[in-house]
């Protein structure tokens, strides 16, 4: 079983996509990994500040580093046009450009 920092997510998060994938995270990882969940990051691009936030950190010690962005709700392609959509958790269909 995964180290978790948190060990829970926290009752913030709103994303069902990441609260499944924290508990299959820490239930199937081996105990040599250790996964960190909502990291938030500081940087400099353009001399400018910017911010953000990765949704998990997976840390091994021989493997390295994974960063996980968790998106929940579908994805389709239609195959006439090539146009690619997601479906968000309320059932709202959005565009994909790229």
């Amino acid at each position: 079983m995964a180290t978790m920092y948190p060990p829970q997510f926290s009752a913030q998060t709103e994303s069902g996509a990441e609260r499944l994938l924290f508990g299959e995270l820490g239930r199937q990882l081996p105990a040599e990994y250790t996964v960190l969940h909502g990291v938030t990051w500081l940087s400099r691009s353009g001399g400018r500040a910017r911010d953000g936030e990765a949704d998990f950190l997976i840390v091994h010690p021989r493997h390295g580093v994974l960063v996980l962005e968790v998106k929940g709700g579908g994805i389709h392609r239609e195959g006439a046009t090539g146009q690619w959509t997601s479906r968000d958790r309320h059932g709202t269909q959005h565009l994909i450009k790229d």
